[in-house]
């Protein structure tokens, strides 16, 4: 009978060669984890640049898009031979006279900002040379917010609470007129009484719904919005300082929550290091249309990068967005090489050349065209 062998334990050969085997399959573990992690990594940053700029995008559309949407007032008229100031907060007046502005825009010059020293803004100390990011446009939409406020509905209904915030601009309108006031203790908008009533005003000044009747319902109010579009060199919800991330952000027409009117700075989107727009300008034909009683079709006839007069900025009718918008976080190993363009004026092209900076964020441009409908329809022709 064969006697059976029994091992009791390893020898030092068969150690070594086990542990060996363990530290390749170990060393393929790590390095295809490392490569995974690595890989999921770069997939979440270019996930964020797309959406970033998407978001950015879809957000500059929509309020373009809206400007110069007043309810039911057209905003028509002898049009100002100065531009109204943008981050304006007290006058009432200068508010409404603002209105016939719906798209005002500021262009950088090449290297610097843009120029808005003469307004309000440089008083208040927003755009500093350490706060804006140089070659990037500034861009001011107004329009009445698509919500009715809470105090009124569609019927003119006699109605609910007062629910104003002081400081908050609300707009008043009917297809006649249109009536801008600044919520307060004694100058607020108060539907509790009747629909759009307005505290303080006598009943004259009120703005009824249907123009020429001196009944209730009074006319439809909406909170009034001023927003200015730029990219600062941080994403602060203050004037920067310091440089850290690029990030568009919107001065906007709002309360401070202590009773008054301020013009508050809001990151939108992280990441966004060009914002420039180009503009469609509608002159031709030259004279006014008998059913329009506005010049134009429009239609753009040409697109520059800032009209060449004031007069001019009533002839937009549609605007081209470029986006520039990088990824938050760096790649190891990466170099942007690459030359962007970010606009065209048709004579000239815009373009940011990384070849001399080879920095390690990826990149992408956005470009969108949009039309601002309440302000172009009006000189369609039939």
């Amino acid at each position: 009978m064969k006697k059976q062998y029994i091992q009791y334990g390893l020898s030092l050969i068969e150690l070594l060669i086990s542990i060996a085997i363990g530290s390749i399959l170990l060393a393929a573990l790590v390095s295809t984890f490392t490569t995974s992690s690595d890989t999921y990594r770069e997939l979440q940053k270019s996930s964020d640049l797309i959406e970033n700029g998407r978001y950015a995008a879809e957000l500059l559309y929509d309020d373009i898009r809206h400007a110069g949407f007043y309810g039911h007032f057209s905003a028509t008229g002898t049009f100002p031979s100065a531009l109204p100031d943008p981050c304006e907060i007290a006058n009432e007046t200068t508010l409404d006279n603002g209105m016939i502005v719906p798209i005002q825009p500021y262009n950088s010059a090449a290297g610097g900002i843009p120029d808005i020293t003469a307004t309000s803004c440089d008083d208040k100390g927003f755009f500093t040379a350490a706060d804006l990011r140089p070659d990037s446009d500034i861009l001011v939409i107004r329009h009445a917010s698509t919500e009715l406020f809470a105090g009124t509905d569609e019927s003119g209904s006699n109605a609910v609470t007062d629910t104003t915030v002081d400081g908050t601009v609300y707009i008043q309108s009917n297809v006649r007129t249109a009536e801008i006031k600044i919520a307060d203790a004694a100058n607020a908008v108060d539907p509790s009484t009747s629909s759009a009533d307005v505290k303080g005003d006598t009943d004259a000044n009120r703005i009824n719904k249907f123009p020429g009747k001196a009944t209730l319902p009074y006319a439809d109010i909406r909170e009034y919005n001023v927003h200015i579009y730029y990219v600062a060199q941080c994403n602060a919800a203050a004037v920067c300082t310091t440089s850290d991330t690029p990030t568009l952000k919107r001065l906007e027409l709002t309360n401070d929550g202590s009773g008054g009117t301020e013009m508050a700075v809001i990151p939108l989107v992280e990441g966004v290091e060009r914002f420039n727009v180009e503009f469609g300008i509608d002159n031709n034909p030259a004279t006014a249309n008998a059913v329009t009683g506005q010049i134009g079709d429009g239609v753009p006839d040409t697109y520059v990068a800032i009209p060449a007069t004031v007069a001019d900025y009533e002839n937009i009718m549609s605007i081209k967005v470029h986006l520039l918008v990088r990824s938050l976080e760096s790649t190891v190993g990466y170099e942007d090489d690459k030359v962007y363009t970010v606009g065209s004026t048709g004579a000239a092209t815009d373009t940011i050349d990384y070849s001399a900076i080879n920095n390690a964020f990826k990149r992408n441009v956005y470009r969108f065209e949009v039309r601002p409908s309440n302000v172009a329809a009006k000189r369609e022709i039939p």
